[in-house]
């Protein structure tokens, strides 16, 4: 008796570890079932590096990467599922009597053939070992070892009066190869090399096997249910664990999964009895046609609805129905969950009233009290119940209201909220008041009144907690409140986080807050908070809850835990046990659950248990990169799996398609091909890579969410050949080519420099001769400083003429004893040549003198030549002026008048009249310049540059400087202090000098020459008419000029006119008009011309001496 109840103990402790274990995961489809494409498989086939190859109901091959479905377009034909099997990566195909191995992208390998006229009716794997079947026989083949054995079906037929017998399974187990047959079950005789019956079952329709190691299990599927043998014990009778049909096994580390016709079954192994197992069900009505448990604890089912997926990590989050709370048709809307005092217990407020809630019997769950309530709290076995009419309290024990022991003013002040403090007083609070009720004394005390103090309108009141401290904390649409000693302050920071969803307290003087776009930390003795870090910046936060040392946040996006002091630890979401926008407002807690601490969460469908204690010691399984399809040039190389690296030609493209498991949202990968590149972000899940250079590569890929790597990099190698043109082969050719090119390079190069050597002799004489004459242009180039000496010149021989005459008057005139004349005559030299010596710079003493007439006058001796060129007209009154000397402070009226000179014969047209009179006042003398400038082009009339430079010389000597211009007249004045008279006379006139290369010894080239400049304007003037003028022939000039000079007469006029033209040019002249009166008919002939001599065009030249 004792045993049997130890036994029955030990069995429910064994059931209730596995429904702990295995409780309600939650099936994910796959993504192209969300976005409206359902695939439903006939089978299913998991490949080992990873992604998942299934069959559907046209038998047409498709592999999942977690991302895309791609279709596999290399059976053109489709493949009965008896034809096919999966094994290493490849699909073993049976096609009559031979089997092929088929990898996507490859040629097909014929693996081995039966004799000739069989028929393989059903192909199958177990373990390293491909089987098939045919009508007399059973076949092996070892993929490692490649060994081939066969069996013999024909004693079967002993065992059965049927002769349609038919192989559909087959399993290697420890003591042979079990068949699965339509008419039983059998097992190999190794000495027979045949087989015999193994068990005589119910059924005799078996359909599939599945051997497990744990205790050595056979699990057979038939058409009635499905069965276990103890292979250990193989002469115990087998037992049936389902009744339903079966349509499909796998095997999972504690158990195996069974799909049948009407739901998957998961049944496990905890003993050697029928007793010891347990069994969970789920896609309860729905066909299951194919399940897989991977060896890294994935699901795979394939139902009539589609394909999904579970992770072994969703055991963690324990779903319980809704449903089950609910008493008949109105269905429940959940508020709140506020904690029992009894363990596995939880107050829930919802739309109906308040509920009692068994978490480990749903079933038993109660609705207490009906009616409308806003929050409740349990204190010594009493229930304190909010309402908008009155706070009420109830007996837990019996349910009953306790009108009598509430105070009257309990009964009728109103609350929204409700926390008890570690002194047994309940906090209460709404929109208008705050207020606590000490339930030892029976006090009531308010905190405050209208106590919202930023003033807005219409707000709510969404949660509150109090630590044991006593300071409280409310959460409103607008921010959180901290009342502390009977004050309120409002948390300015907090309204940025938007309406606050929670609040709890982690530890005296914090609380963890979350509003519902941010959560932070806040310290309520400083009034601080710190903000906590989102996975997602655009998360919609909805609960949060603390544990000992953990802060756990709910949103749209899962469930993330931080450490109590706000560092985000990790984040549980799809597809690892929740669903992204399940999880609802308000809804979470945190208790001692099931024996171990846990949370509760609200979601739309379902209540769902955490555990928190195996949730922190677990690592959430990786999501990993799956390279699932590599096409070159468009055309497939592989899918699924990449068994060979990918070698590419030279200029090909490659296109690498990628996708993850298990898949996660927001996720994006990044890729590089050298550990010194960056990363580069993929445009979905595929890269094409194209002109890449020869060379091996690796191809390094990682996913990213959110900037956070969350996956291994994952390396895939592939290699771009050598084209022919680019090997060493190409490459001695080029270098013989490369050779012969530069062979016939240098040759080329030698004749193209003996001939540009020539070229450049004839330039470098014809250069020669062009500096030589520039050479001679440049030192007339600064024709202002000449004009200037020329000046100065004739002022100092001005000055000493006068001098000289008067000595000679005054010798004549004085005696030997007329002792005043002599100092007279003294004071007199003196005189003038101090008013020699100052002329150039400004003495100490008293001012010098200076005779304004006699330096105009010297000035327009100076430039006489250039004003006749221009045809200007200048009329002066000089030679009747009288009392002309002025002072000056600086010598410089010389590059005053130049200055004035030169505008002059810029700016004035050919013919005009200029008046120039002096005007004698009491102390001054002013010199006036009268022009008509009717007409006259107003930029240079109006230069600022040459004006502003008169004016500032003017200045600088003393004097003063006006300008008006009127009615087409312009008037110029310069006006200087008066000085004593000195009369200026005997102005010489400077012969300016021409041609000085030329012998002046010899007379007749003399003669010539003044006849050059004579005529040169004339354009008629050539060779003929010289030889006419000098009474020779034309012959005899050429010979006797180059015979003299070394060069022709006609390139000698030639630079004379080009000479003449380079001076008018400087003098402002226009290019045309300088043309026609240096004797050249045609303007674009004297360009070209101009250019062969000086280097530059007319226009150039006088553009650069600007």
């Amino acid at each position: 008796m004792k045993r049997a109840i130890c036994f029955l103990v030990l069995s429910l402790l064994v059931r209730l570890a596995m429904a702990e274990e295995w409780f309600s995961p939650l099936p994910y489809p796959i993504s192209t079932q969300k976005k409206g494409q359902v695939f439903v498989a006939k089978a299913l086939f998991p490949v080992e590096t990873d992604g998942l190859w299934f069959q559907d109901q046209n038998n047409k091959l498709f592999f999942f990467d977690g991302q895309t479905v791609l279709p596999n377009s290399e059976f053109n034909i489709p493949i009965q599922p008896s034809q096919l099997a999966f094994l290493d990566h490849a699909f073993w195909l049976s096609s009559g009597h031979e089997v092929y191995r088929v990898l996507p992208g490859k040629p097909d390998q014929l693996v081995f053939s039966l004799s000739s006229g069989s028929e393989i009716r059903n192909i199958g794997t177990s373990g390293r070992y491909v089987w098939v079947a045919d009508q007399s026989g059973f076949y092996t083949y070892q993929v490692d070892s490649k060994a081939f054995s066969s069996y013999s079906l024909d004693k079967l037929e002993q065992y059965s009066q049927f002769s349609d017998l038919s192989v559909s399974d087959a399993e290697l187990t420890d003591v042979g190869w079990v068949l699965a047959t339509n008419h039983g079950l059998y097992i190999s005789d190794s000495q027979s090399a045949s087989f015999k019956r193994f068990v005589n079952l119910d059924t005799k329709n078996i359909t599939d096997l599945h051997y497990s190691l744990v205790g050595q299990k056979l699990v057979v599927g038939t058409d009635i249910g499905a069965y276990i043998i103890d292979l250990q014990h193989p002469d115990l009778p087998s037992y049936q664990v389902s009744s339903r049909q079966v349509l499909s096994l796998a095997g999972a580390p504690k158990g195996v999964w069974i799909g049948t016709i009407s739901g998957l079954e998961f049944i496990s192994f905890s003993g050697t009895s029928k007793d010891s197992l347990s069994q969970i069900e789920y896609f309860v009505g729905q066909e299951i046609y194919s399940v897989i448990h991977s060896k890294r604890g994935e699901i795979w089912v394939s139902s009539d609805s589609g394909i999904y997926f579970f992770s072994e990590f969703s055991r963690f989050f324990s779903r319980l129905s809704s449903s089950l709370l609910n008493d008949g048709l109105i269905k429940e809307k959940f508020i709140r969950f506020k904690r029992a005092s009894q363990e596995n217990r939880f107050w829930l407020v919802t739309s109906l009233g308040l509920r009692k809630f068994f978490v480990d019997n749903p079933n038993s769950s109660q609705l207490v009290f009906e009616g409308q309530v806003n929050d409740a709290v349990e204190l010594n076995e009493t229930l304190w119940l909010a309402t908008d009419e009155g706070v009420l309290s109830l007996d837990i024990s019996s349910g009953s209201l306790l009108r009598d022991e509430l105070p009257s003013f309990m009964q009728t002040i109103s609350a929204d909220l409700l926390v008890i403090d570690r002194n047994e007083g309940i906090w209460g609070a709404d929109e208008k008041r705050i207020w606590r009720y000490d339930t030892v004394n029976g006090e009531l005390l308010q905190f405050a009144s209208e106590w919202m103090t930023n003033g807005e309108l219409d707000t709510q009141l969404n949660d509150m907690d109090i630590d044991k401290e006593g300071k409280l904390v409310l959460g409103t649409d607008h921010g959180v409140y901290v009342v502390n000693n009977g004050q309120v302050h409002y948390i300015n920071e907090s309204y940025k986080h938007g309406a606050i969803v929670s609040i709890d307290g982690i530890e005296p003087g914090y609380f963890a807050v979350a509003g519902r776009y941010g959560a932070f930390i806040l310290d309520v003795n400083k009034l601080q908070i710190k903000a906590l870090s989102l996975v997602n910046p655009n998360l919609v936060l909805k609960c949060l809850t603390s544990t000992r040392g953990a802060v756990w946040l709910s949103s749209t996006g899962g469930l993330t835990r931080y450490s109590s002091s706000g560092q985000l630890r990790q984040h549980y979401g799809e597809p690892f046990g929740l669903i992204d926008n399940e999880l609802q407002t308000g809804l979470c807690n945190s208790d001692f659950l099931l024996g171990h601490e846990s949370i509760l969460l609200g979601s739309k469908n379902d209540l769902i248990i955490v555990d928190i204690k195996k949730l922190n010691v677990s690592s959430l399984p990786k999501t990993r990169i799956i390279l699932s399809e590599v096409r070159i040039n468009q055309s497939r190389y592989s899918l699924g799996s990449v068994l060979e690296f990918p070698h590419a030609e030279f200029g090909d493209s490659l296109s690498f398609q990628f996708g993850a498991l298990p898949s996660v949202s927001d996720l994006k990968l990044e890729y590089r091909l050298s550990k010194n590149d960056n990363w580069i972000s993929i445009s979905g899940f595929s890269i094409t890579l194209a002109h890449s250079l020869p060379g091996h590569y690796v191809l390094e890929v990682r996913g990213v969410v959110n900037g956070e790597v969350v996956t291994d990099t994952e390396k895939f190698i592939f290699s771009v050949d050598v084209p022919w043109y680019m090997g060493g082969y190409a490459a001695l050719c080029y270098l013989l080519i490369f050779i012969a090119f530069v062979v016939g390079l240098i040759n080329w190069r030698s004749r193209l420099a003996v001939k540009t050597n020539r070229i450049l002799k004839s330039q470098i004489a014809l250069k020669t001769n062009q500096l030589r004459h520039q050479s001679r242009i440049l030192l007339t180039n600064n024709e202002h400083l000449r004009k200037q000496l020329q000046v100065r010149r004739i002022l100092y021989q001005q000055l000493i003429e006068d001098l000289k005459v008067r000595l000679k008057d005054f010798s004549a005139k004085i005696t030997a004893d007329n002792k005043k004349s002599k100092q007279q005559l003294y004071r007199y030299i003196n005189h003038e040549l101090d008013l020699l010596l100052n002329y150039r710079a400004m003495s100490s003493g008293t001012l010098p003198a200076y005779s304004l007439a006699l330096i105009v006058k010297s000035v327009l001796d100076g430039w006489q030549e250039e004003i006749i060129n221009v045809g200007l007209s200048i009329e002066t009154d000089l030679e009747h002026s009288e009392d002309t000397y002025v002072t000056l402070y600086i010598a410089n009226l010389d590059r005053v008048f130049n200055l004035l000179v030169d505008n002059l014969i810029r700016r004035c047209a050919k013919g005009q009249r200029v008046y120039m009179t002096y005007r004698h006042e009491k102390e001054t003398v002013t010199f006036s310049m009268s022009e008509n400038v009717q007409g006259m082009d107003d930029v240079l009339l109006h230069s600022c540059q040459t004006w502003s430079e008169i004016e500032a010389l003017v200045k600088e000597s003393g004097g003063t400087f006006r300008r008006y211009t009127s009615n087409g007249l312009q008037l110029t004045e310069f006006t200087w202090p008066k000085s004593s008279q000195s009369d200026e006379d005997s102005i010489t006139q400077l012969i300016d000098p021409s041609f000085t290369d030329l012998n002046p010894s010899d007379q007749w080239l003399k003669k010539l020459q003044d006849l050059v400049i004579t005529n040169y304007s004339d354009s008629e003037f050539g060779t003929a008419a010289a030889a006419k003028q000098m009474y020779t022939s034309e012959r005899s000039l050429q010979r006797r000029f180059k015979s003299a000079t070394e060069r022709t007469f006609t390139d000698y006029l030639t630079e004379i006119r080009l000479d003449y033209a380079c001076r008018r040019l400087l003098n402002g002249q226009k290019v045309s008009d300088v043309a026609f009166e240096c004797g050249f008919n045609d303007p674009s002939y004297f360009s070209r011309r101009f250019r062969h001599r000086f280097g530059v065009s007319p226009t150039q030249f006088v553009a650069a001496q600007d």
